[in-house]
């Protein structure tokens, strides 16, 4: 599958292939601009929804649908038997320890036992009359398990029933196992090669659960590290440059996203474009430096001073 650059004729193209070394053409000029940021983004996400609607993602295998579902203010607490409820929380209760006790064991035991817990957990997932965070957590619990022990197939399922199921809800742990699912759908993506693909997913985590800020800037971290491997350069300055913006609550989070492409520039000896760069960066979050919180906000000039040493003559 090839790529295309969506932000300007000036970005190179290549295949969604296996990541690796590649010959860095020189280039010359500013590259995309913070105006387009949101554009881009949105130009992105339109190429991605036949994929999350169950478009087969290669010859002989389909990916499960993801359903859009209905909406629930209090995390699918509400219409649930308080009976219902109680009895989904002590189910998922019980899967926990149930993985937990697996960990005990060794060898062969323990392999058995986890998948005994992803099926106790798929249990909980699937019964209707449970709440959605309990859904939600179960389905994404069981993918991790399912996913660890090479059985792919079943953990997209699973991920793709916590997505689902964290669209359903407007609020509570279900919106944050969605998140999560979406991002481990993404990496699933990546690890095959299908970066085009993983990078649409990474950036409908935010798209899809807005509210949940820590998975949605990893997932904007990730889509740059992979639009920078497909050398769509403008796309990834766009992001880069908007980071801050997007999540201005994922400070840290924003300084790694930001360090892959300041890496970019100074590969393609570009270290007056890389300190520009720190430069905004440092002044966009500039919130988090003086805010109330001051052990992140060492934190987080930590980080910036870190990557301001990176694109020094001294640090390149």
């Amino acid at each position: 599958m090839n790529t295309i650059s969506i932000c300007g004729p000036g970005a190179a193209r290549r295949g969604a292939g296996v990541e690796g070394p590649r010959a860095r053409p020189s280039r010359g000029g500013p590259r995309g601009r913070g105006g387009r940021v949101a554009w881009c983004v949105a130009a992105l996400l339109g190429l991605g929804g036949a994929l999350l609607a169950g478009e087969p993602a290669t010859a002989g295998e389909t990916r499960p649908a993801i359903a859009a579902g209905s909406g629930s203010s209090d995390g699918g607490a509400s219409g649930v038997a308080p009976e219902a409820l109680a009895a989904g929380k002590l189910a998922l209760a019980a899967a926990a320890a149930e993985k937990k006790a697996a960990y005990a064991l060794d060898g062969a035991d323990e392999e058995a036992a986890l998948l005994e817990a992803a099926r106790a957990y798929g249990v909980v997932a699937d019964e209707p009359t449970y709440g959605l965070d309990e859904r939600a957590e179960a389905a994404f619990r069981a993918g991790e398990l399912l996913r660890a022990r090479g059985r792919g197939d079943d953990a997209v399922q699973r991920f793709a029933h916590a997505v689902d199921l964290g669209r359903r809800a407007q609020a509570g742990r279900a919106r944050e196992f969605g998140a999560r699912g979406l991002l481990e759908q993404a990496h699933i993506l990546r690890r095959e090669g299908r970066q085009a693909d993983a990078v649409t997913l990474y950036l409908r985590v935010g798209t899809e659960f807005p509210g949940q800020g820590k998975t949605a800037a990893q997932g904007t971290t990730w889509a740059i590290k992979l639009l920078v491997t497909l050398e769509r350069f403008d796309e990834a300055s766009a992001l880069a440059e908007g980071f801050p913006t997007a999540w201005p609550d994922q400070p840290l989070e924003c300084v790694k996203g930001v360090t892959t492409w300041v890496e970019e520039l100074l590969d393609e000896g570009r270290p007056e474009d890389a300190a520009a760069v720190v430069d905004r960066l440092e002044r966009d979050l500039s919130p988090s430096l003086t805010g109330d919180d001051e052990k992140m906000a060492r934190r987080v000039a930590d980080a910036v001073s870190a990557l301001r040493v990176t694109v020094s003559p001294s640090g390149h």
